[in-house]
């Protein structure tokens, strides 16, 4: 046997491996995962998702593949302490597999289509939160910065003024456009009423541009 005829042996082994450990593993795991998503117990989840052989699988199936997105969404949520989590409501695999499919699928028709709100009222009907969106963006978006603005000043206008400034912080990671940034925060300050947070922002623009003299007139002050 030559080297490459040994090398396709262990191959052939280590394929076979993997399809006995999924046979022996899928079927158990689905139904634990299942059952703690009916009892809410999602920590216990995220606690799977920390062992060596889920996310083995994880590599080998694309449905725990998209369980593990979820459950490091999950993370971030509890890390920004939402009150809402992407697992509420959710009862079995398939629900969470198809809701986050679409929601990408959403996504995608916000940034290459002229469907601008079928993504936006999924997510608000949804409850989707700021940290999954975030995920979202940064894992799936093909126009990162352009996505963040938009769904930002769609926050704003509806009044949603905390969702709307962690957007645009997120834009701030994003983005050079440091004069629109600071716009738009100036923005919701103005209309939270906090002129000195506002004024401070505008202190941040190094080199302005017309594009504050528009914010400036659309607000009817000068905040200096």
């Amino acid at each position: 046997m030559n080297r490459y005829d040994s090398e396709i042996e262990q191959e052939k082994r280590q394929i076979a491996e993997k399809e006995r450990l999924y046979d022996a593993n899928y079927p158990n795991y689905k139904r634990l995962i299942e059952k703690c998503m009916k009892e809410e117990r999602y920590p216990d989840i995220t606690t799977l998702f920390e062992q060596k052989d889920v996310l083995e699988l994880a590599q080998m199936d694309h449905d725990f593949a998209v369980l593990n997105i979820i459950v490091n969404i999950y993370r971030m949520e509890l890390r920004e302490q939402t009150t809402e989590h992407i697992w509420d409501h959710m009862h079995t695999m398939e629900d969470m597999i198809s809701f986050y499919l679409r929601l990408k699928m959403y996504l995608w028709r916000f940034e290459f289509t002229e469907d601008q709100t079928s993504f936006l009222k999924f997510a608000s009907e949804q409850k989707i939160t700021i940290p999954c969106m975030k995920w979202l963006i940064h894992t799936s978006s093909f126009k990162k910065a352009d996505t963040v603005y938009k769904i930002a000043v769609w926050y704003k206008e509806r009044q949603y003024f905390v969702q709307a400034f962690q957007m645009i912080l997120y834009l701030n990671e994003l983005s050079s456009q440091k004069e629109l940034i600071y716009c738009e925060m100036a923005d919701i300050y103005i209309q939270l009423h906090e002129y000195e947070a506002a004024c401070n922002c505008i202190k941040k623009i190094q080199y302005p541009t017309k594009l504050l003299e528009q914010y400036k007139q659309r607000w009817g002050c000068s905040l200096e």
